[in-house]
């Protein structure tokens, strides 16, 4: 029998899909990736070997320049000095301190005009350093001294501009009112100060303006009523402390003992020892002898004592009597 013919449009059994095959991880092999590779990573590896050279020899360039400039500054003590620092050590911090230094030892040597010009330059070539700030009002003081009024009055303006916010906004505005002040203008430089007094009453860089506003108030030197400003007292020097005084000891040391001799008093003159220089007595002699004529004696020169009584002779025993 022959099988009926199918219907095209009858649907057929759905077929099963194959089931995805497992899928294997492939492990990294390190031959495969360095055969691949090996010319980039070769690369590379230049790259960072020959960077690493570049920043060291930079490390060890900068070492040696900060080391040399802050050595000559270091030795540094005259003006050709300091020039020497900024001329060999330009960009090196060492060299903007220089510049600082060498307008110090100019406004020394009372050159302040070349002092504000070594300030002005130094200015230029450091936009960041630890001495900006005080060279700033260094540099408007230097023209200040130099007699550049306007000069100096714009440079005060600056740094007050610059440093509005900061602690030393008192000294650009007290220079404003100082300049203005030597340029017979008091009613600005009043204003100015009056101003830092308000607002800047606890700030120790106000003093200098407080002092000037009240010259400025007074410019002929005197108080309300017309009475001279009194002259300030030069305080005495305090006096040196008394040093402590050795008082000696009360019972004072006894002087060493020393033999002495005390004189005796002389024995009484006796007739068995006549006095010294007295003559001496004659001797006895036998009965019937004659005794000699005295010989005269010399006169003494010096009162004698008299001579001793000679003791009376007494009898024989056998002698006849008379």
């Amino acid at each position: 029998m022959s099988q009926p013919a199918s219907d095209p449009n009858e649907p057929r059994p759905a077929v099963p899909a194959p089931a995805p095959k497992p899928e294997v991880e492939e492990e990294f092999d390190l031959l495969v990736f360095w055969i691949q590779n090996r010319k980039l990573i070769i690369r590379l590896l230049l790259l960072a070997l020959i960077g690493v050279g570049v920043y060291g020899a930079f490390l060890f360039k900068e070492y040696r320049r900060r080391t040399g400039s802050e050595n000559a500054l270091a030795t540094a003590q005259k003006t050709e000095d300091f020039r020497k620092v900024v001329t060999e050590w330009p960009g090196t911090a060492a060299a903007g301190t220089a510049y600082f230094r060498l307008a110090e030892e100019l406004r020394k040597e009372n050159k302040p005009k070349e002092a504000a010009n070594a300030l002005k330059e130094f200015l230029d070539k450091y936009q960041v350093h630890p001495l900006r700030v005080p060279a700033a009002h260094a540099f408007a003081a230097s023209l200040e001294t130099a007699g550049e009024l306007d000069a100096a009055l714009a440079a005060y303006q600056n740094f007050s501009t610059a440093h509005s916010r900061s602690a030393f906004a008192p000294l650009g505005l007290a220079g404003q009112a100082r300049v203005l002040a030597a340029m017979n203008r008091p009613d600005e430089a009043r204003l100015i100060l009056e101003t830092v007094e308000q607002q800047f009453p606890g700030n120790p860089f106000s003093y200098d303006a407080r002092t000037l506003l009240e010259e400025v108030r007074n410019p002929a030197g005197k108080k309300t009523g017309g009475a001279p400003r009194p002259t300030p007292v030069p305080t005495p020097a305090p006096a040196p402390e008394p040093k402590p005084v050795l008082t000696p000891d009360p019972k004072p040391a006894a002087p060493p003992k020393s033999k002495l001799l005390t004189p005796q008093a002389p024995k009484p003159a006796t007739p068995a020892d006549p006095q010294p220089g007295s003559p001496k007595p004659p001797a006895e002699k036998p009965i019937g002898a004659e005794s000699p004529a005295p010989s005269p004696q010399p006169s003494p020169a010096a009162p004698q004592l008299p001579p001793a009584v000679p003791p009376p002779v007494p009898p024989l025993p056998n002698s006849p009597p008379k």
